[in-house]
């Protein structure tokens, strides 16, 4: 099972941008990362992948898509970096059917 963290072209489009496949224990560990507010940068899993680091200021968390060209990263005010963490909590919980009844097929 892998969680996918999409990071999505500014304007809304849907395309583009850098994606991450996360294990349960990935998401688990990145979550922890944003929740403590601490800089901490992931281990390459697959050649394909970008590692994920996270960089914690007084007013911003900053998720970066380290081995990415072009906009690699997104800033998230401390609000919307606790909405993500949470997120990924429930991911690495299995808890998909909180987020719209969502069920993957591995779990079907």
């Amino acid at each position: 099972m892998r969680i996918r963290l999409w990071l999505r072209d500014p304007a809304g489009t849907g395309t583009g941008g850098a994606i991450a496949l996360l294990s349960r224990d990935e998401a688990a560990v990145l979550a922890n990362a944003i929740d403590t507010r601490r800089n901490w940068v992931g281990e390459k899993a697959d050649d394909a992948l970008p590692r994920i680091g996270v960089s914690a200021t007084v007013d911003s968390t900053m998720i970066r898509f380290m081995e990415c060209r072009g906009e690699g990263h997104i800033a998230l005010t401390v609000t919307e970096a606790g909405r993500l963490a949470s997120w990924l909590h429930d991911m690495a919980d299995g808890r998909w059917r909180d987020h719209n009844g969502y069920v993957p097929e591995v779990v079907k």
